[in-house]
């Protein structure tokens, strides 16, 4: 296998070979994995997976090198960025016909050194006591920012790569969290070196909570989710969520509404018994779990990492992952009660340093379009509320109309076709150059075609 030089012996214990059930060794790819910790106490630890294209990047110590480092992550909060790696963006799907680990294509680790991370503690591979779970947004940045300080520590080469922060829906928290708090570091120089940090990408992002509540409701209407004859029911469910996030306001989230939420998926039902998916209205799914059984192949997904020869090559350690699961509930719920301001509220100053993506799927219920495009036109930045451009312009990739796009003062945004909350899932070419587009990669090396075209007029 090819592999570039890390100078510190102390990174061999995590390097990843073959996976189990993987069809033919990935000989381009040089991977590590395991654990960092980031309590004091040293029972919470971080679970990683980084992974370096060394067709792109021959010797990660030469002059040339390509040196962008893009941290993945995914949302829940309490879902595993595995999701990343092996539904949507990495270099492994499970093959269709027999569920053995092939390679994806429109990987991004052709463009870049990516590196999954599984946070907060107690998401996916990552793990701590119950009671040491983040309660607030605060405390999970501080975990993140410390994993990253040792990481550099180990894998010392990366430490002057660009960072770009990427990730979905609940990332919608967690990026402007961190990156808040990198760029506060950084104006402390007496806290030690700066963070490089670049840019980030965030898809279906959970901004506004209030703004995105009223979306799920009008959403629905506007594409005929639910019958007419549940409008006062679903009238009544958004005024009970609008007054009780106003009276306990500022916050993420809000169980009343979140109750709602339940409550809409519940009405809106396609089919006796059914439900649509709230991550994908073009499908519909069994109630109570609209949307759980998706996207394809996750069942396949949580059973491959209940298998001790992965959690063996993964390096996680003595513990039994035999009960792991995508998602941990129970992050969720210390997280729920947070009183940490909306993200949205972070936009401003940050895309006063830095240039930020935000990329929705037309198809996706929970996060839809319509919350993410009113939370824009209702926010000031650069000087000014909203896009000033009315209109969108088209955006191709091969010759097909890809999506709608804006982009001013270091805000672009993106609708996607047909695309559903987890994009990558529908859309891998079009997310690859998407991320082209933020990271600065050069297209021209890539078989296929991307363009914008003049403004269009939604109105």
């Amino acid at each position: 296998m090819a592999s570039p030089v890390f100078s510190n012996p102390a990174v061999e214990p995590f390097r990843v070979g073959q996976l189990p059930r993987q069809r033919a060794p990935a000989e381009d790819l040089t991977q590590y994995a395991g654990h960092i910790p980031v309590s004091e106490d040293g029972q919470g630890s971080l679970f990683f997976w980084l992974m370096l294209n060394t067709t792109l990047i021959p010797d990660i110590q030469a002059p040339d090198k390509v040196n962008k480092l893009i941290v993945w992550f995914n949302g829940g909060p309490g879902c595993t960025s595995l999701d990343g790696v092996f539904l949507e963006n990495g270099p492994f799907q499970f093959a269709a016909e027999d569920d053995t680990v092939e390679r994806r294509e429109w990987s991004m680790t052709e463009q870049a050194v990516m590196l999954y991370v599984d946070q907060p503690l107690g998401t996916g591979f990552s793990y701590a006591p119950i009671a040491d779970y983040a309660r607030d947004y605060t405390v999970s940045t501080d975990h993140f920012l410390t994993f990253l300080t040792k990481f550099w520590a180990l894998f010392t080469e990366l430490r002057d790569f660009d960072i770009y922060l990427a990730g979905e829906s609940q990332a919608g928290v967690y990026i402007p969290y961190i990156a808040q708090e990198m760029l506060r570091r950084n104006d402390d120089h007496a806290q030690g070196a700066p963070f490089p940090l670049r840019g980030a990408s965030i898809g279906s992002a959970w901004l506004d909570p209030l703004i995105q509540y009223q979306a799920l409701f009008d959403f629905s209407t506007l594409h005929q989710l639910h019958p007419a004859s549940q409008n006062n029911a679903l009238r009544e469910l958004w005024e009970q969520c609008r007054a009780d996030y106003v009276q306990h306001a500022p916050r993420i989230s809000s169980p009343v509404c979140e109750n709602g939420v339940t409550r809409y998926l519940d009405l809106s039902n396609p089919a006796e018994g059914q439900c649509y998916n709230s991550y994908d209205y073009r499908l519909v799914d069994t109630i109570p779990d609209c949307g759980m059984n998706w996207p394809p192949k996750i069942h396949v997904f949580t059973e491959y990492f209940r298998q001790p020869e992965v959690w063996r090559a993964l390096h996680v350690g003595d513990r039994r992952w035999d009960q792991w699961n995508e998602c941990n509930t129970q992050v969720g719920k210390r997280l729920a009660n947070t009183i940490n301001r909306p993200s949205v509220d972070l936009l401003p100053d940050l895309l006063d340093q830095i240039p930020i993506m935000l990329i929705n799927g037309d198809k996706d219920i929970l996060c839809n379009y319509l919350g993410v495009e009113r939370s824009n036109q209702h926010m000031t930045w650069g000087g000014h509320q909203g896009f000033r451009e009315p209109r969108f312009q088209t955006w191709r990739v091969d010759g097909g109309e890809a999506g709608y796009y804006r982009s001013e003062r270091n805000l672009t945004y993106v609708r996607l076709f047909n695309a559903s909350h987890m994009a990558g899932v529908d859309a891998p070419l079009e997310l690859f150059d998407l991320m082209a587009r933020l990271i600065g990669t050069d297209r021209s090396r890539y078989a296929y075609k991307s363009d914008l075209l003049p403004v269009v007029s939604l109105g």
